[in-house]
């Protein structure tokens, strides 16, 4: 198959991906629908690539379909939002191998330009598709093949324009929306609604596998000369920078082991760790550019480094340790467990770097980071935040240590619906929070299915299955 026909076969692919999605994407909120998308999408992506050298990358495609498979587990929509971004960053991933990358062997900026290089391409490839690979000209020249093609391009670029302008024309007359709507045996916004989402669906699907089925590898750039650190004044640099880490330290070692009183250190965990959060958070892009940077390192630079990953993993367990005192003062929060997690993941990739950057094998740091950052979205989903912190505040306010803030919980997920239902009691001095949780819409339908929201209206219907029979 040559190339022209081989286009024709992958924009048909494409717009079945459309058709598809339009079938299921559109049924908010996301759930079963999501994974069996990603999952057709990817199943076209390898049996595309099936049998030449532009295999799909396997790790991406399990990753990309696990980060589908979070949006039916869990209800949390800080979670969900993670999917999301997962599923966006990992879809781009299926063509590294394309774009000339080895995971195992690449660093995080050549993944990234890999991924941004997929996205320009995707972009760039629908009007190159329609426009040049497709066989327009191997049409028969005359008769109604050709004007058939000629009219399906037409079309092709006159929807976007006629489904805009007869919208607006038919909200600003009702005679003409009236006539449009007549020379249609069907709901023209619903049809309209339907078009768009194909048409969009497909052109990105059309752009993604002409990308990776008819580009190559991205150019490589090699680094200029001039951008390089010498090793000694980093050194220096860094020193001056542990100075500064160490004397923190040992102001925390103050307030930690020499202050007992509990009001006091209560008052001091208020303040400070969302700003230890960001200097953890800025130390380690910071050690990857020196490193990066620094062409002939000495034993001195790699201690220095090793030193300071030491000393800003004792600022972490400060800003824990912390955030252990602040949520035992005033309740679990999901921007507190969020952030808890998000330092945990740092820490862990602080440790990575001493494994494999220090070592000398800094091409194994990407790869790593990668599945750390996708074993802890999850280890969050296992974790169930919004039921952990409900759990959590519920048996506090039970031992007397702080009133429920009720309407906070009642307005969590339904990931949190079996902990509330099981402790009506606790919302007996705000009974409107429970009954608004009660209360709170759930769709029900095959493509929006979810496994915690499908508990919570089972559980719901037999609370008030119970409450009625009484």
């Amino acid at each position: 198959m040559n190339k022209h026909r081989f286009a024709l076969t992958l924009a048909l692919s494409a717009l079945l991906l459309g058709l598809a999605g339009d079938l299921l994407l559109r049924w908010i909120p996301w759930g079963l629908n999501v994974p069996l998308w990603v999952a057709l999408a990817v199943a076209v992506a390898v049996h595309g690539t099936a049998g030449t050298e532009r295999r799909v990358a396997l790790f991406p495609a399990v990753c990309a379909l696990l980060s589908a498979a979070g949006l039916v587990w869990r209800d949390a929509e800080l979670l969900r939002v993670l999917d999301v971004a997962l599923l966006l960053f990992f879809l781009p991933m299926l063509a590294l191998r394309v774009r000339g990358v080895q995971l195992g062997r690449a660093g995080l900026s050549e993944v990234g330009l890999a991924v941004a290089a997929t996205g320009a391409q995707t972009v760039a490839g629908v009007p190159r598709l329609v426009f040049s690979d497709i066989p327009w000209r191997e049409l028969p020249a005359r008769g109604t093949m050709r004007a058939g093609g000629v009219a399906a391009r037409g079309l092709v670029l006159a929807s976007p324009a006629l489904v805009v302008f007869a919208a607006l024309l038919m909200s600003a007359d009702a005679a003409f929306a009236k006539l449009i709507q007549n020379l249609f045996l069907f709901d023209v916004p619903d049809a309209a609604t339907h078009l768009i989402v194909t048409i969009v669906l497909g052109a990105a699907c059309a752009g993604f596998l002409r990308s990776l089925l008819l580009s190559g590898a991205m150019p490589r750039v090699p680094r200029p000369s001039f951008v390089k650190l010498p090793a000694a004044e980093t050194s220096v640099a860094l020193a001056l920078v542990n100075l500064l880490f160490a004397a923190f330290v040992l102001v925390q070692f103050r307030y930690f082991f020499l202050i007992t009183n509990p009001a006091s250190l209560a008052r001091y965990a208020r303040r400070g760790f969302f700003e230890l959060v960001l200097v953890v958070a800025l130390v380690l892009p910071m050690l990857l550019l020196l490193d990066w940077l620094v062409e002939k390192k000495s034993k001195l630079f790699r201690a220095l480094i090793g030193a300071q990953v030491a000393l800003v993993l004792v600022i972490a367990a400060s800003a824990m340790r912390r955030m252990q005192l602040y949520r035992d003062a005033f309740g679990l929060t999901e921007l507190r467990l969020y952030t808890t997690a998000f330092m945990v993941f740092l820490s862990v990739l602080l440790l990575w770097l001493v494994a494999t950057v220090l070592t000398g094998n800094r091409h194994r740091f990407a790869a790593g980071a990668i599945a750390t950052g996708m074993i802890a979205v999850l280890a969050l989903h296992a974790i169930n935040p919004d039921a952990f912190i409900a759990t959590t505040n519920i048996a506090r306010a039970r031992a007397g240590l702080r009133v429920l803030d009720a309407r906070y919980v009642a307005h969590l997920s339904d990931d949190a619906a079996p902990v509330i239902l099981a402790n009506r009691d606790a919302f007996a001095a705000q009974p409107e929070a429970l009954w608004r949780f009660l209360a709170k819409p759930r769709t029900i339908g095959w493509r929006t299915w979810n496994v915690s929201r499908a508990r919570a209206i089972r559980e719901l219907r037999l609370y008030e299955s119970n409450a009625s029979g009484r």
